[in-house]
């Protein structure tokens, strides 16, 4: 009898165990997106279907969000009453996007906005649809060509773009920057630099693309058909590569820390790599870049860290969750239809918390230990001399999770500029679809306290400030030590 109890229960713990290493990678909150087939691209929708997404767009932004009028407010209300006085024609999901997308400028939330449409714009990619073969630079009002991604354009760096098929550079930018949210205008510009080509898009601006452009006074005109979108980031990203690694001269490591994906192999093979190499050059220095590093996993810097630091710092001081109806099912959704049953929300305390807070209430707690703790052990080659980090305004979400405690603590001499998320800010999305062009949104539902963060605009300020080059500065320090 004992035996055959006994047997049972093995038998149910392995059934448990081989359920949780099934699900362990199925576990996570999915997208409700209802996706747009290409029947309705050219759909005009009508003036109140357009005001009615409006309504619906802000009311929700208003409702999810754990402060809205830190991030929104009077300017947004304002702006919202006077677009909804303009919206008098059938507009198109593009169109439509172009109009509401107006409104991102006024949230100060880099994590809360309207989402252009992305199912046309992937069928402009897969049917040969091409891009402006450049990279960009804001100043002001003015568009700087910076990187040149095709041999035979004849633009330069540094050159002033006029126009892009007639349409005036100035007008471009402001559609950029007001298309973008963000906590700083340095941010907003961050990004509108980097997505400028999508914009272009966004524009109806098509190939050929045929730029005015104004070099030491004189001006000229260039044409180019354009590149593909897979030309476009090659070529862009082998000047900013993702994640990569080398040893420079005089015994420095430069780890690029650009991407955070999920802590999968590749990754973390790609870092024990990265420290064996480091550990066999002898170096005594390390920089890691995340100057272009705009957040993603925050598992994945939490395993580089163990390469770096002999305790476990705490990153986070405090989480607050905003809970409404809406976030109660979105996060019944974490596991896969024909598991639902499993007691999930009641077994974690933080879903629990989810399911019990009233509709319109919010609750805290701390995720990481209140002082630094010894690790069990450190991984082999884990490094032990200087670090330096490079940071700038596009340094953003876990980036700056995983980059605070290393300034917190004094593990690290930070060289840039102010990285552009702050130490408190709001994050972990919600996505929702607006009711009749099922334009795509989201909005922050929590809010992250950083350790170090003293109020909520300011982010990781730099030791050394460098505009320019943030690399050279950083040599140029090391080299004086």
């Amino acid at each position: 009898m004992w035996k055959l109890l006994g047997g049972g229960f093995a038998a149910f713990i392995v059934l448990i165990l081989a359920l949780a290493f099934y699900l362990s990678d199925k576990i996570y909150l999915r997208d409700q997106h209802r996706t747009v087939p290409p029947s309705d691209f050219g759909r005009e929708y009508s003036s109140p279907e357009i005001r009615e997404d409006l309504a619906f767009l802000t009311s929700t932004i208003q409702k999810i969000h754990p402060d809205f009028e830190s991030i929104g407010g009077d300017e947004f209300q304002t702006h919202a009453i006077q677009l909804n006085d303009s919206l008098t024609t059938p507009l198109t999901r593009v169109e439509a996007y172009r109009q509401l997308s107006s409104l991102n400028q006024y949230l100060l939330d880099g994590h809360t906005y309207l989402r252009a449409p992305a199912e046309e714009r992937r069928f402009y990619e897969s049917n040969g649809g091409l891009y402006p073969p450049l990279t960009v630079k804001i100043a002001g009002n003015c568009l700087i060509a910076d990187r040149v991604l095709a041999e035979e354009l004849n633009i330069e760096s540094g050159d002033i773009i006029v126009s892009i098929n007639d349409v005036p550079a100035r007008t471009l930018v402001d559609f950029s920057l007001a298309s973008q949210s963000g906590e700083s205008l340095a941010l907003r510009r961050a990004y509108a630099e980097k997505y400028y080509y999508r914009d272009v898009w966004a524009m109806g601006l098509q190939s050929p693309f045929r730029f005015s452009i104004e070099r030491n006074g004189s001006l000229f005109m260039v044409t180019h058909s354009g590149i593909t979108n897979n030309e476009f980031m090659e070529s862009r990203d082998t000047a900013a590569p993702g994640n990569a690694f080398n040893i420079l001269d005089g015994q420095v490591g430069l780890l690029t820390f650009n991407d955070m994906p999920a802590p999968d192999n590749e990754f973390k093979n790609f870092v024990r790599a990265s420290f064996a190499e480091l550990n066999e050059a002898r170096a005594e220095t390390l920089i890691i870049d995340m100057r272009e590093n705009g957040g993603g996993d925050s598992r994945a810097g939490d395993f580089l860290m163990t390469y770096l630091t002999e305790q476990k710092l705490p990153a986070i001081e405090y989480i607050d969750v905003k809970v409404t109806e809406e976030i109660k099912d979105y996060y019944r959704t974490l596991l896969p239809e024909g598991f639902k049953w499993l007691p999930v929300h009641s077994l974690v305390p933080v879903l629990r918390s989810i399911q019990d807070t009233p509709p319109g209430e919010s609750f805290r707690f701390h995720p990481d230990a209140e002082a630094p703790r010894a690790r069990k052990k450190q991984p082999e080659n884990s490094f032990d001399g200087d670090i330096y980090v490079l940071i700038g305004p596009r340094t953003y979400s876990s980036a700056v999770i995983f980059a605070a405690p290393l300034k917190h603590f004094g593990k690290a001499v930070f060289v840039g500029e102010e990285t552009g998320e702050p130490l408190i800010f709001f994050g972990e999305n919600y996505y929702f679809d607006l009711p009749n062009t099922r334009l795509q949104a989201q909005v922050s539902h929590k809010k992250f306290a950083l350790v170090g963060a003293q109020d909520a605009r300011t982010g990781i300020e730099p030791d050394i400030l460098a505009t320019e080059n943030a690399l050279d500065a950083a040599l140029k320090a090391i080299a004086d030590k």
